[in-house]
């Protein structure tokens, strides 16, 4: 503790702490900051700072004075455990003055919040009164509306919008005894900021020479309520995330690599990892402590703390997180690796750590370690005595990797322990309450002493039937007598202690954190809402992340190096870090890049002589052939690109040329693939991921080599079409039509109302206060409605996000009723697959805005309906919409079949005009006399013959699941198949119950020379394989099945391993090729698409808008036929309209 400020700094543990622990001395002279006279850090207030007129202020009082009301959400805490973060904070004023909420205080409070309030309301360095002034504002301005009649007496004021909580100085009227200064305020601190200051700055186009204040910044006490917390911490994020999001020419990915609720942040981290472990091999030991913070040492200031304010432990979260962490850290730095004081002179090297040699030398016998704090985040919340009900509460606790050389010297036989202690002993009772697990201990029961077996290189611990039958975790007796914690200690094979390393981070942060939540196309408060609404660390882990600079999440023995490996030739400029290399004349010739980093640093000179590094090399997926290209990039020495090219790849499509260099330049690896699988190993990757890789790069290899071999021509296969890969989604150029135009012309009227109410772009009090005083006309909302193929996604740019992704329709009404608040324009596009509920909703929040955006809903009513029984405009709120209709059929180029779909858009046609719609429709024209319901072995023979492009469209699965088996015998007949594969368990109708999917069996594929088959993976969504993606069997080859696509391009589908869950709770491993026969479809699934030709059996009759949709992808009334017996029933039109 600092003797001038009291500020508390972490320390280290070193070794006179356990030779001479007399010589701790509580306080140190000065801290960095006072050290530095107020150069360095941050000033921290004194009680005898805070003016007299605010000191000891109680909660109520505090209430009082606030103009703002604060929420943030539900109130949830972990059973035994912290706070959790539910929702982002908001504000909204409060409909009572200041005046009036004192006088409702007993006379003491009173008296005492009069002075305060007077002190703060005249006060020239605080925000207070910039902020009341506004309140007062809202006030007569509500007053007006409840005396017009628009809003009743009691109505909950909306809330302020998410970016207010940015407003310079907004902390002076919430927390007025902590910040009675607005240059003390976080939302300051982050105003002076340098980079925003330049903006600024730029934006006013004239030279500023204010200097920020170095007198006051942004303070925090660690004593705040459960509030104060939120606020910064919400703050830090929403600025955060903002800034990543605005960063020129960095993807959101890489913008946030630095911080630890990131995924980019652990992938950089295990990469690192990784290069470790290709340098020194694979770990010696994994260890994890978890503390419990009713038994954990603690501080004597935190003793002395809680008894002051009557607090008990969990309930200063700040000051026990801190705590704990660097508790953990100095325990395996210090009592158990004595790594964090080796550099010092022989005399004062750690000697009595744990993992120190048994004679007393101070050589050091850990090679390496890995430190990762990790939360209780509650994943694995279950116990199977009451003394372990603790997991789930967000305490941190470390995980370690630990690489040993000399193991024999060390004796960890001695060190380890995995038995149950003498009954009487207080050991066994700390034992007894810490180290039981669930299931497993991790060790084999064995009865003999424990050793360490030289030649295996294995730890073989004592483990007793008692201690075997209790699952008793392994532990290191004196961690555990010190920090009274759960300890387990694994000494298996390297790879499994690697997997146990990285589990719990990998799977820590779904898919959708990288693709919904840190998406480039999202604007920056898009993001910072949605991932400020999903994200629920517990306060534990949000004071890490505020602190993350001074106690890091993630710790390594070397230093870590960064790289985002470029692809070779993929820009015309070379990164700078490869043109040091090329030009590094300190390098030998043999010198790879990758070892060329880790004895470099960032400037290109070569490090200190015993500084280690690790490179963490970020690379693409094993699925992008660029993959590969960036690995010749490191490991192929170079001394400019010609030395990494052959001019071989040029015979190979693209998609396969960077493998197929591999093949070339080192065929000794890459043709090897248990090279390959040790690569995988190494890497942490589990076994299917492994054996999905290998089964890829085998079918790739043979396929390559196929080109490499003149066996297979580019010059013979067919050129790509772009147009089957372009997503419409992107935009194109088109030319509008005039009743397209007119629509164009309302929706740009409806975004001007929409942004002449845009939030302020100041952060000062002032600019909100403008905003407050306007008043704009609002938008109406838009529906844009037309038949199949009208151009309404033409006419309009579709934002591509899920609806219940933007709008947060997975939460409780109430919590996202500022969800349209920040957008201009929202266009809602299948207006026909909302539900009323879902449609009422929108409107409501619509409605909720203060700022309404102009909200287009697009889509026909007269297509498939939802999975929902009611649709939209079955709602009495429909009817307040402007309509703007779309008549023309713009995929629909024939003027008969345009007339017929007029007819079964919006009635079930008579007899008469049944006879009208299948004339000469009926297929195939040579047929077996007599009607029938299902279509005929025959039947489905001639219709191929006539039409081999078909596409036959069924109502139900099972329907095209038959059809697809016809075609497949009425093609190929008795000849004998190539092979008969396992394919898309989807596929298979014996795995559905009552249309639930409960099995996952795959079903059989017997395969010929060009059968049409439909790709069911995204696996290379570059180069068309991607699910729906339809192609021809070209061969079937030893390690695949060869398939040219649609779009021209030949891709190889190899199996692919899956585990399921079954509808008995059993995992299910499956390997199946990911393809099925793509002869017949559902209705559902070719919503929206356009086809050359269909043959349409409807073979469930009275389905709404089935044949409707099915006559409407085709662009031509000959481009379509029937089979099987069609009657008035099958052509109902959609109802309820």
């Amino acid at each position: 503790m600092c003797g001038q400020c009291h500020r508390l700094e972490p320390q280290r543990f070193k070794p006179v702490h356990v030779r001479q622990p007399g010589r701790l001395k509580v306080d140190t002279k000065q801290c960095k900051y006072c050290a530095s006279h107020g150069e360095c850090g941050y000033w921290a207030p004194q009680p005898e700072d805070v003016p007299r007129q605010l000191r000891n202020l109680g909660p109520e009082v505090l209430s009082a004075l606030a103009p703002l009301q604060v929420r943030t959400g539900p109130p949830e805490r972990a059973s035994s455990g912290y706070w959790v973060h539910t929702d982002i904070i908001r504000f909204h004023w409060q409909t009572q003055s200041v005046e009036e909420r004192l006088t409702e205080l007993p006379s003491a409070q009173w008296r005492q919040g009069r002075r305060a309030y007077i002190y703060l309301r005249d006060s020239q360095t605080s925000a207070y009164r910039k902020f009341l002034n506004m309140r007062n504002e809202f006030l007569q301005a509500r007053a007006s509306q409840i005396l017009n009649g628009d809003i009743e007496a009691d109505a909950v004021p909306r809330f302020l919008p998410v970016r207010f909580m940015e407003t310079v100085g907004l902390e002076c009227a919430i927390w007025p005894h902590l910040y009675w200064r607005t240059d003390m305020t976080e939302t300051y601190a982050r105003s002076m900021d340098v980079r925003r200051l330049q903006r600024a700055r730029l934006l006013a186009k004239e030279p500023s020479h204010e200097k920020p204040q170095e007198d006051y910044d942004a303070t925090m006490a660690l004593k705040a309520d459960a509030l104060h917390i939120r606020f910064v911490y919400d703050l830090w994020l929403w600025t955060t995330l903002g800034g990543a999001r605005n960063a020129a020419g960095v993807s959101m990915r890489a913008a946030m690599a630095g911080r630890t609720m990131s995924p980019e942040y652990w992938r950089t981290r295990h990469c690192g990892l990784i290069d470790l472990q290709r340098q020194v091999g694979l770990p010696t030991l994994c260890i994890t402590i978890a503390p419990y913070e009713w038994s954990a040492p603690y501080h004597e200031w935190m003793l002395d703390e809680t008894q002051r304010t009557c607090r008990r432990r969990l309930d200063l979260p700040a000051a026990e997180t801190f705590h704990l962490a660097h508790l953990l850290v100095q325990a395996a730095k210090g009592l158990i690796t004595g790594a964090n004081w080796q550099r010092q002179e022989k005399g004062r090297r750690w000697v009595e750590h744990i993992l120190a040699p048994v004679d007393g030398s101070s050589e050091a016998t850990v090679a390496d370690f890995c430190i990762r704090l990790e939360f209780q985040d509650g994943k694995r919340k279950r116990w199977t005595r009451s003394a372990q009900n603790y997991h789930g509460r967000g305490t941190v606790h470390l995980h370690m990797l630990v690489w040993l050389r000399k193991i024999s010297a060390v004796n960890l036989a001695a060190k380890i322990s995995a038995e149950l202690p003498p009954d009487a002993s207080a050991m066994h009772s700390l034992v007894e309450g810490s180290q039981l697990s669930w299931n497993s201990s991790g060790w084999p029961l064995r009865n003999e002493p424990s050793e360490w077996d030289e030649g295996a290189q294995l730890l073989k611990l004592h483990h007793p039937p008692d201690a075997f039958a209790k699952h008793c975790r392994a532990y290191m007796p004196e961690v555990l007598a010190a920090l009274k914690c759960h300890m387990d200690v694994q000494a298996s094979d390297g790879r499994s202690l690697v997997l146990r390393y990285v589990a719990s981070y990998n799977s820590k942060f779904s898919d959708s954190f990288a693709t919904e939540w840190l998406r480039d196309d999202a604007t920056d408060y898009a993001i910072g809402r949605r991932v400020l609404s999903d994200y629920h660390p517990l306060e534990p882990e949000m004071w890490m992340q505020l602190g993350a600079q001074q106690f890091p999440h993630c710790i390594l023995s070397r230093c870590l190096r960064r790289f985002a490996v470029p692809a070779p030739w993929a820009n015309s400029v070379l990164h700078q870090t490869v043109q040091r290399y090329i030009a590094s004349d300190c390098r030998a010739d043999d010198t790879t890049l990758l070892d060329y980093l880790r004895d470099t640093t960032s400037a290109g000179q070569r490090r200190e002589k015993g500084q280690r590094c690790v490179a963490a090399a970020i690379m693409y997926s094993r699925t992008n052939d660029r993959f590969y290209g960036q690995w010749l990039l490191l490991n192929v020495p170079f001394r400019d690109l010609q030395g990494i090219w052959d001019p071989r790849m040029e015979l190979v499509p693209e998609g396969y040329k960077h493998l197929a260099l591999c093949l070339l330049k080192r065929p000794g690896l890459w043709r090897r693939l248990e090279w390959a699988r040790t690569e995988l190993e190494l890497e942490a990757f589990r076994d299917n991921a492994i054996e999905n890789t290998i089964a890829m790069l085998k079918a790739h290899t043979e396929l390559i080599d196929a080109y490499l071999t003149g066996e297979l021509n580019l010059a013979t296969d067919t050129v790509p079409v772009p147009a089957y890969r372009a997503a419409p989604e992107l935009g194109v150029d088109v030319e509008l039509a005039i009743d397209q135009a007119a629509v164009v012309e309302d929706v740009r009227r409806a975004v001007r109302l929409a942004m002449d109410r845009r939030w302020p772009e100041e952060i000062d009090a002032d600019a909100w206060a403008q905003w407050l005083r306007s008043d704009a006309d609002q938008t109406t909302p838009i529906a844009v409605l037309g038949p199949a193929g009208s151009g309404k996604t033409t006419a309009i740019e579709v934002l591509m996000w899920t609806m219940h992704g933007m709008f947060l329709l997975y939460k409780p009404e109430t919590e996202t009723l500022d969800a349209m608040q920040d957008f201009d324009l929202i266009v809602v596009d299948e207006v026909g697959q909302l539900s009323r509920a879902q449609f009422e909703r929108l409107w409501r929040l619509w409605e909720a805005a203060d700022r309404r955006p102009a909200l287009i809903f697009v889509g026909d009513f007269h297509q498939l309906r939802g999975m929902d029984s009611t649709r939209a405009c079955e709602s009495l709120l429909w009817r307040q919409l402007q309509k703007r209709h779309l008549h023309t059929m713009r995929r629909c180029k024939c003027p008969l079949l345009r007339q017929k779909l007029e007819l079964l858009r919006h009635a079930k046609p008579s007899r008469q005009q049944l006879k009208w719609l299948l004339r000469t429709k009926r297929a195939p024209k040579e047929r077996e006399p007599g009607d029938r319901m299902e279509p005929s072995l025959s039947d489905v023979a001639q219709i191929m013959i006539e039409t081999p492009e078909t596409m036959f469209l069924t109502v139900t699965r099972v329907g095209a699941s038959s059809l697809n088996d016809m075609v497949l015998q009425a093609l190929f007949g008795n000849q004998q198949p190539l092979a008969v594969l396992p394919s898309d368990p989807d596929s298979n109708v014996a795995n559905y119950v009552s249309g639930q999917q409960c099995f996952h069996t795959p079903s059989d594929l017997p395969l010929h020379i060009g059968t049409r088959v439909t790709l069911t993976k995204n696996l290379n969504k570059k180069h068309s394989f991607v699910n729906g993606m339809s192609g021809v069997v070209g061969a079937l080859r030893r390690n695949g099945v060869q398939v040219r696509t649609r779009s021209g391009e030949v891709v190889m589908v190899y199996p692919f391993a899956e585990e399921y869950v079954d509808a008995h709770g059993a995992r299910q491993r499956v390997v199946y090729y990911p393809m099925r026969l793509g002869y017949a479809n559902t209705l559902h699934k070719v919503q929206g698409a356009t086809l050359p030709h269909v043959t349409v059996w409807l073979d469930r009759p009275n389905i709404e808008a089935a044949a409707y949709v099915a006559l409407s992808r085709v662009e031509f009334d000959e481009n379509w036929r029937f089979v099987g017996q069609m009657m008035t029933h099958h052509f109902t039109p959609a109802s309820g309209l």
